[in-house]
């Protein structure tokens, strides 16, 4: 429950303290739903190479799915109402949906998405674990479908998956507490279609109300850094 509104000063002093208050009252409403489900599997491997090497090589796999759903509501008086003389009557904590008019904006949004991700860790100890090598590939892939709904009618939608994420990264320890590591990563977002009506070219000059836009967007990470472990 919201309001909104403002103050009314005294004519004969407009700088002064304001002497009363109006307020429009809104009502808004949310319900939303998630449903997760996740598996993670891991295989460690540890072996070693003589007296010299010990090696340690991770391989796992991750999967994950989320649905998402949710439905808004919103109604608002068309009145103002004077809070401070009319505090008694108005009984303003007490408002609820049931006092307002029918909701005159309804949105519901549904959203899908599958993630799942392949990793490979390996490290190598070598010289009584003086000298740490270590590497690691991970690949990510995603799909989302996406549509919501505004009062009846569809403002967006994403029709494709998004591409895979791949990420690359390696570190070596220097000495006992300070190691070097490098990360690469890419990932692509996927296209998704805009119906710019009702929400926001209507009434512009020149620009269709019903136009589509799409984008794809590209994100890399280059990350380098010196670790250092107490």
């Amino acid at each position: 429950l919201r309001g909104f509104g403002g103050y009314i000063f005294d004519s004969n002093n407009p700088l002064g303290p304001p002497i009363d208050w109006t307020m429009s009252m809104r009502y808004d409403q949310v319900h939303t739903e998630t449903e997760v489900v996740s598996i993670q599997g891991d295989f460690l491997f540890d072996y070693n190479f003589g007296d010299f090497v010990e090696n340690q090589t991770l391989i796992g796999y991750e999967y994950t799915t989320r649905d998402l759903f949710k439905y808004s509501t919103r109604a608002q008086t068309g009145g103002i109402f004077r809070i401070i003389d009319n505090a008694n009557s108005l009984n303003v904590g007490n408002v609820t949906e049931a006092d307002l008019p029918t909701p005159g904006v309804r949105t519901h949004s549904n959203r899908s998405i599958k993630e799942w991700a392949y990793f490979l860790q390996h490290t190598s100890k070598l010289f009584n674990d003086r000298l740490l090598l270590t590497g690691a590939w991970r690949y990510d892939g995603q799909e989302e479908d996406l549509t919501d709904l505004r009062s009846n009618k569809l403002t967006k939608l994403r029709p494709e998956s998004t591409d895979g994420t791949w990420r690359f990264g390696g570190s070596v320890r220097l000495t006992r507490g300070l190691t070097v590591f490098g990360v690469h990563a890419e990932q692509a977002n996927p296209t998704e279609t805009v119906f710019r009506y009702p929400d926001g070219t209507f009434g512009v000059a020149g620009r269709d109300p019903g136009e589509l836009i799409s984008s794809n967007r590209t994100f890399e990470l280059d990350e380098v850094g010196i670790k250092a472990e107490l």
